[in-house]
């Protein structure tokens, strides 16, 4: 690469120490037996290992020399070595740091050259703006931790297919593909869902019915005529309507969730990346926010749906025929939630007394 070697041989003029043999130990400082390498004798030795193609061993030999003086020279060597090694979003905040530093004299002979190298990190990054969610909730690029929420200002990532994470206590994670343009912006709105634990069983919670008080709770179908069980059959029939109902609003709010994610890459596919949205990018963030919106009633509407259906199918009123009778008026009959040995399930134990 043109760039590296006249930044290399740069680097090798300036420096008096020679250029010790890839792998070798750098030479004692001042020619001073067992004495720890200098800032130059850990660049000479990090422009040797590059030039033998051991770009990681490279790149540690110039973060130890930019340790020792946090020179604005072994911060630039730090940045190309991470650019070779593709580490393109930590190149170009350390490039970009070492070209701040006018004041040294080798940026200033070298800083053509150094800008040509940040055009080119630049080019394999794009932005990534991530909003809503929850405050405190983690973002994860790539399955690595970059920032929490809310953001103060867009991402930079690697330009292409990355995948995005967010991850809060309390809250189903939330994974998601994600198409970020090359020098360009992708804009990405998460909703996180509440994760609520599974119900445990109380230690006054009954053990489920015995058959013979199953078949005396049941009845026969004579003792069912009355009031009670002309009223029972409708509440059944109202419950079942609802769930139907929250099964077709969850349909739903899943379809409008995945016709905004296609949305939503049509959107950045478009070249939609700037600040200034063209007539035509307003159009289709507006359809992606639209989608977005009726996906989220729909999944609401199924939980309230689902709540609804599940009280008037599960919870008995007074004059149901599940119940015992109510002439005795020593009779009991609870329902209770129960879990399974070993956590193996949750259900509805239900027993009585009379």
């Amino acid at each position: 690469m043109v760039l590296f070697v006249s930044l290399a041989s740069a680097a090798s003029a300036q420096a008096p120490a020679p250029v010790p043999a890839a792998g070798s130990a750098p030479p004692a400082s001042g020619g001073v037996p067992g004495a720890a390498p200098s800032e130059d004798e850990l660049i000479n030795r990090g422009i040797a290992l590059r030039e033998s193609r051991n770009d990681v061993a490279a790149l540690e030999a110039f973060r130890q020399a930019y340790d020792l003086k946090k020179g604005a020279r072994a911060l630039a060597q730090v940045a190309l070595a991470e650019q070779a090694l593709g580490r393109w979003v930590p190149a170009e905040v350390d490039l970009g740091h070492a070209i701040a530093r006018t004041d040294d004299p080798w940026i200033g002979r070298n800083k053509a050259l150094l800008d040509q190298a940040l055009v080119e990190i630049r080019g394999h990054l794009g932005s990534l703006q991530v909003t809503g969610g929850v405050p405190g909730a983690e973002v994860l690029i790539d399955g690595a931790s970059v920032a929490r929420l809310p953001l103060g200002a867009p991402l930079r990532v690697n330009a292409g297919r990355v995948t995005l994470e967010v991850r809060a206590a309390g809250y189903a994670p939330l994974t998601r593909a994600v198409v970020v343009p090359k020098r360009g912006l992708a804009r990405e709105t998460v909703a996180l869902v509440g994760a609520g634990p599974l119900p445990t069983a109380s230690a006054s919670a009954l053990p489920p019915p015995s058959f013979e008080a199953a078949r005396a709770g049941a009845g026969t179908p004579a003792d069912q005529a009355g009031d009670g069980g002309t009223r029972w059959p409708v509440r059944k029939k109202v419950g079942v309507a609802v769930g139907a109902a929250a099964v077709a609003s969850a349909v739903a709010g899943t379809t409008f969730l995945f016709v905004r994610e296609g949305r939503a890459h049509d959107f950045n596919d478009a070249g939609c990346g700037t600040e200034a949205l063209t007539p035509d990018c307003s159009a289709r963030r507006d359809k992606e926010e639209n989608a977005l919106a009726w996906g989220l009633a729909g999944l609401a509407g199924t939980l309230v749906l689902g709540g609804v259906g599940a009280y008037l199918l599960l919870w008995p009123s007074g004059s149901d025929p599940g119940r015992l009778a109510e002439a005795d008026a020593g009779a009991r009959f609870r329902c209770a939630p129960a879990v399974g040995s070993g956590g193996s399930g949750a259900s509805i134990a239900c027993g009585g007394r009379f």
